[in-house]
């Protein structure tokens, strides 16, 4: 009797199996929204399209694809990991509309808690533009994505324009945010917060550019339990003050933005206007790395211009104009070293507090050499880098190949718009001035060619050794190119010649004391140069400065 129960039940549970493996399981659905579709008429297909999207994630189940044609179109919540995309090649707008959520105002597309729009996808929509309501106000969203805990979200390849803070994820695990385009932040009552990551497991931040904003104003807080946020223009952001694993932000460029912020509320302090801030802070494993910080102007910040914080590595601080930010210009609080090079600091000394210039301060950790001696940065038109054992770079007018070097060797040429050096040697007018510079390992040759404007009849290379115009050894015409080869035996200039500090940047070496005025004809006289002289009305010059010590 046992075993024949044994066998019973051995059947029993083959049965149960053979149930579950032939339940069917249904098939995605692609669903479509347009703006002459009808949410009462119509069933989301592309003959009879919904007319809103909220409608369609209401009728959409977790798996669906909800595809939006193109218009203009208010936003909505979403509870299910559904994806929503802008059809390919159409404009799809995303207005404020009627979604307001309580204190934290407009938002775009709204997740609500740790159990709505759990691996939804929001992809390829403009976030901003005219509102069908009519009004500029209700244009205006205060978020375009806004989480409270959604997990596995993923939002790419969005453009998000007028809004007061673009991308915000607090506290939801698993997020991409990538390719997104972020311009035109506004601060009423605060804000201007370009990514903010609050995160409890972990998300990424990937390739996207936070652009051409002008974030200004006197700032308080937003909304009025936001804490430590009020007045900060752009934000970089993973959160790990609960203990669990964090973010991962890297690769987004921030660039070209101009940020001046003065807070005269009372018990109202902005800390910055650009931050970079991992608030586990753990240099030996890093959340945020590898992010640029370009072309910005950072002004009159009541505190802080750039902040970076502990636990972040690789990313860099360059050709930004940072003027009037009364604690730092750029304030890091990790133990590496920081790459705020390039940069234009209010004055031609450079930096002060760890700088002996009198420019906005920088902390300690921040490699701020060399630095901009004029805001528009010498005027430089055009510059590139290359690496490695055949390092190579190149401008319009100018490249530079490297023979015989190894993976640390690098080359970098850039062309400027006027002559850098100060010193006529009465070339005509219409020269072009290009730095040549060779860094890390020395190559064993490195071969400069300059295209000449035109014939290249009477062109002679010449180089500025710091004191004088010397002409360059060896150099050939051919075709149409200028070309010097120089190393480090018997070339002039010699390739060790090429290192140093480019035109139109100051350094420790060039500056003198602190406290002491600035001579500018003395900065200058370091720079090194090589110089194409084209004597039919235009000349071509490569220049390139060494290092003065005083």
């Amino acid at each position: 009797m046992k075993k024949l129960f044994g066998i019973l039940l051995v059947l029993a549970l083959v049965l149960s199996f053979s149930v579950v493996a032939t339940t069917p399981v249904a098939a995605a659905t692609t669903y479509y929204v347009a703006t002459t579709g009808n949410d009462g008429t119509g069933d989301g297909s592309t003959g009879a399209p919904w007319a809103t999207i909220q409608y369609a994630i209401s009728q959409a189940a977790s798996g669906d694809t909800i595809v939006v044609e193109g218009g203009t179109y208010f936003g909505a919540t979403v509870d299910k990991a559904v994806t929503i995309e802008a059809k390919t090649g159409d404009v799809v707008t995303i207005n404020s509309g009627p979604l307001v959520i309580s204190t934290w105002g407009r938002i775009g597309f709204y997740f609500a808690d740790d159990y709505s729009g759990n691996g939804a996808t929001i992809r390829g929509f403009n976030f901003g533009g005219t509102n069908q309501a009519g009004t500029i106000d209700d244009n205006l969203l205060d978020f375009a994505i806004f989480s409270r805990g959604a997990h596995d979200v993923t939002v790419e390849n969005n453009v998000i324009t007028d809004t007061l803070q673009a991308i915000t994820n607090w506290h939801g695990d698993g997020w991409e945010i990538d390719g997104n385009v972020i311009t035109n932040l506004w601060t009423l009552n605060g804000g201007g917060i370009g990514i903010l990551v609050g995160t409890r497991y972990g998300a990424t931040v990937t390739g996207n550019t936070i652009t051409n904003n002008k974030i200004s104003g006197t700032l308080s807080v937003y909304p009025a339990d936001s804490g430590g946020y009020d007045g900060t223009g752009i934000v970089l952001y993973t959160d790990f003050r609960w203990g669990f694993p964090g973010g991962i932000v890297t690769g987004s460029l921030v660039e070209g933005n101009e940020i001046s912020m003065v807070s005269d509320t009372p018990g109202v302090v902005n800390f910055s206007g650009i931050e970079l801030t991992d608030t586990r802070g753990d240099d030996n494993n890093p959340a945020i790395y590898g992010n640029q910080v370009t072309y910005n102007s950072v002004k009159s910040n009541s505190r802080i211009g750039i902040y970076v914080s502990a636990g972040t590595t690789g990313n860099n601080i360059n050709f930004n104009s940072i003027v009037g930010n009364p604690q730092h210009g750029v304030r890091y609080d990790g133990t590496g070293t920081l790459d705020a090079t390039l940069n234009w600091w209010g004055h031609a000394s450079g930096p002060s507090s760890v700088g002996l210039g009198t420019g906005d301060a920088v902390s300690a950790n921040v490699d701020f050499e060399p630095w901009l001696m004029e805001e528009d940065g010498a005027e430089t038109t055009a510059t590139d880098t290359g690496s490695g054992a055949t390092a190579f770079a190149s401008t319009t007018s100018v490249s530079a190949q490297a023979a015989g070097g190894d993976g640390t060797t690098t080359v970098t040429v850039g062309e400027y718009a006027g002559n850098p050096s100060g010193a006529s040697a009465g070339f005509r007018a219409g020269a072009v001035y290009v730095d040549v510079h060779v860094g890390g390992e020395l190559p064993n040759e490195l071969v400069v060619e300059i295209d000449c404007p035109g014939s290249c009849a009477g062109v002679v290379l010449q180089w500025w050794d710091g004191i004088e115009w010397k002409v360059v050894v060896v150099q050939e015409i051919d075709n149409g190119i200028v070309r010097a080869t120089l190393n480090e035996v018997d070339s002039s200039p010699l390739l060790s010649e090429l290192t140093g500090t480019p035109f139109g940047l100051g350094s420790l070496s060039t500056v003198g004391w602190e406290g002491s005025s600035v001579n500018k004809a003395a900065v200058v006289a370091p720079w090194i140069a090589l110089l194409a002289t084209m004597m039919a009305g235009a000349s071509l010059l490569v220049l390139r400065r060494r290092r003065a010590q005083i």
